[in-house]
């Protein structure tokens, strides 16, 4: 069984959950690449957000050209990434901990949680503050780093997730607050997690 099936297998014990299908590596409608785990399902904020779900999805991206590879400039950065999203709007805090500790225990078990840091923007400050982490927390200043672009209305922010890894340290999971509202600390969210086999093919980088 794929380590992806066996994330969905682990997510359906605690949550009703329903899969997106993967879209195209190559985009059929101007050759593009897809480069984002959730850039065919930004319209899923709107017709799916009367759902209580949980929706998952599998999917095989591009992250950018090596055009600095002169001996083959067409190198391909392939990723494979599972997102996670909910299109209701609420506070989602303890999901997000929840997912995070998932993520932890069935795809990297030798890390402890005390080895996990979550790195935030300072916008995001009262977020934080509402609830105890056992994660190591990591504030930031707000800069264009932690903005994510989607086309659908409000502020979207990032908050990433590192994770040790042999003598260093790679972000493995990445979560959205879309469309957050600081008044009530409601968002919709997505999640991207990266395939662990990503981690074995590119230990080099750490």
């Amino acid at each position: 069984m794929s380590t992806y099936k066996k994330f969905v297998r682990v997510l359906r014990k605690k949550w009703q959950v329903e899969e997106l299908p993967e879209s195209p590596l190559l985009r059929p409608d101007d050759g593009y690449f897809t480069f984002s785990p959730f850039q065919d399902t930004e319209g899923n904020f709107d017709s799916l957000k009367s759902t209580s779900s949980i929706f998952v999805k599998y999917q095989p991206t591009i992250r950018k050209l090596n055009a600095l590879d002169l001996t083959n400039p067409l190198n391909l950065n392939y990723q494979t990434t599972y997102a996670v999203q909910k299109y209701q709007r609420s506070n989602q805090i303890d999901l997000i901990k929840q997912l995070i500790e998932v993520s932890r225990e069935k795809l990297f078990p030798q890390i402890a949680a005390s080895e996990v840091e979550i790195t935030y923007p300072d916008i995001l400050h009262d977020y934080f503050a509402q609830r105890k982490f056992e994660f190591k927390l990591n504030e930031v200043e707000t800069t264009d780093r932690y903005l994510c672009k989607l086309d659908i209305p409000g502020k979207h922010y990032y908050i990433k997730v590192r994770m040790k890894f042999k003598t260093g340290s790679i972000n493995v999971v990445d979560f959205v607050l879309v469309d957050y509202d600081s008044s009530d600390f409601s968002e919709l969210y997505n999640f991207m997690c990266k395939d662990e086999q990503f981690l074995k093919l590119n230990s080099n980088w750490v």
